[in-house]
């Protein structure tokens, strides 16, 4: 019987003999899309002096010591699993199959991973979503700062880089697997080998982050967080910085087009200054400075202005939602059949006594209208509400979330935000409490 082919093709990572045994891996002219509706993998453009230079080629400055210890202990790694897989594989007679047969998988799995590990392609596969320019060029200049630790680099001013950070520090390197959950947040400490998607995705997302806002910084001992604004999973330029306060609500600022001037913000806005840290503020600011001579980057007033144009209605997290409209039919968006001040009121009765039965005769009117409104190709109907909703942070209303937030991503093509939203209101997890 003939082999499949390969759905990554010859951009596979895959190197175990058991995938190479079962598949094709012939070579491909076009680009098809992956199970998560992405183009297969593409090579990241983040060089300072070139937009369009790939992020992974050599770098001018010799590796740090950091990285030399993560390619060297990822490589002992490959070596522990080929013998532990050539040594399965002798001992085949007289085994349990089923057991030889997860003992194979596992290795296999733990295989893959470690290849995946070698490219930033790891931050899409797990978290769903690619990451600008500015992203890689931050963590190149917080290597000017601490080039050992460069997630480390703003610790003096309470600043700490999380989330997609994370993979560019080694933390996913290592095998040691651990949850925190808090009130609103949930982060892994040394993650790395974890079989279930929902817990990347979950990493480092606050009570109130919607599918659309993916946390990169956050301020030591508090709910504040920054994070990139996409409307749309494949946005990976002209991004926006929202910023967060879970402690005080859903509601949403735009406050940076890109992460230095996000930085900016948080030193001049959510840092407490005072006679004793002046230096260390002086010395970032400096150092940003010379290190953006010759490069350009979105600011928030050019790339806020571009997407004012696209938001079809406001929110409840206040940043609004943009969605495809065509004005002159009218298509793509309609009003909800309420107000915002009514909804807000019906949602208020379950902070009063009333139980969510009342509420929801209420609100079904409005749902129903959504959901019609959908079926008429005004997809953003269905979004708003349910994003509306989901800002109310009553946990009680997540399942009427997600019937209104899934058939809209999907209506929308934006299957990334459906995981999301799934991973995020997932009933089990701890966090949501």
């Amino acid at each position: 019987m003939d082999k499949e082919n390969c759905k990554y093709w010859d951009k596979c990572y895959q190197k175990n003999p058991a995938h190479i045994a079962k598949y094709n891996h012939p070579s491909k002219t076009n680009d098809s899309p992956d199970e998560a509706g992405q183009s297969s993998p593409k090579k990241q453009s983040t060089s300072p002096n070139s937009r369009k230079r790939h992020h992974d080629e050599s770098p001018k400055t010799s590796p740090s010591k950091q990285e030399d210890k993560i390619q060297s202990d990822q490589t002992r790694e490959e070596m522990d699993i080929t013998e532990e897989y050539n040594e399965v594989m002798k001992n085949l007679e007289g085994k349990n199959f089923l057991e030889i047969y997860e003992r194979r998988v596992k290795l296999s799995a733990k295989a893959e991973y470690l290849e995946l590990l070698k490219t930033n392609e790891f931050i899409r596969y797990k978290f769903l979503v690619e990451m600008p320019n500015d992203f890689y060029e931050f963590w190149e200049f917080c290597k000017t700062i601490s080039s050992e630790t460069p997630e480390n680099a703003f610790s003096s001013v309470g600043l700490k880089l999380v989330g997609p950070f994370d993979f560019l520090a080694g933390k996913f390197h290592k095998h040691i697997f651990m949850n925190q959950y808090h009130r609103g947040e949930c982060a892994f400490l040394n993650v790395a080998f974890v079989s279930n998607l929902r817990d990347y995705i979950r990493h480092w997302r606050f009570f109130y982050d919607p599918a659309e806002f993916q946390t990169v910084f956050v301020k030591e001992k508090s709910s504040v967080h920054y994070g990139y604004w996409r409307d749309s999973p494949q946005d990976k330029e002209n991004l926006l910085i929202a910023r967060n306060e879970t402690a005080k609500g859903c509601e949403f600022d735009f406050v940076a087009g890109n992460l230095f001037e996000a930085l900016n913000y948080f030193l001049d806005n959510d840092f407490a200054k005072n006679p004793f840290n002046q230096a260390s503020i002086k010395k970032i600011k400096k150092g940003m400075e010379d290190f953006l001579v010759g490069k350009s980057f979105g600011t928030l007033q050019e790339t806020k202005k571009v997407r004012d144009k696209q938001v079809v209605a406001k929110t409840f997290h206040k940043c609004g939602i943009v969605v495809p409209y065509d004005r002159k039919t009218q298509l793509g968006y309609r009003t909800l059949m309420e107000s915002d001040a009514t909804i807000k009121k019906y949602l208020k009765m379950l902070e009063t006594g009333d139980n969510l039965d009342v509420v929801m005769e209420k609100l079904q009117p409005i749902i129903s209208a959504a959901s019609i409104a959908a079926d008429e190709c005004d997809f953003g109907a269905g979004l708003e509400l349910g994003i509306d909703l989901f800002c109310s942070g009553h946990t009680n209303l997540h399942d009427i979330v997600r019937s209104l937030l899934i058939p809209a991503y999907s209506l929308l093509k934006r299957p990334q935000f459906i995981a999301i939203s799934k991973a995020h209101m997932d009933p089990e997890r701890k966090a949501m409490i």
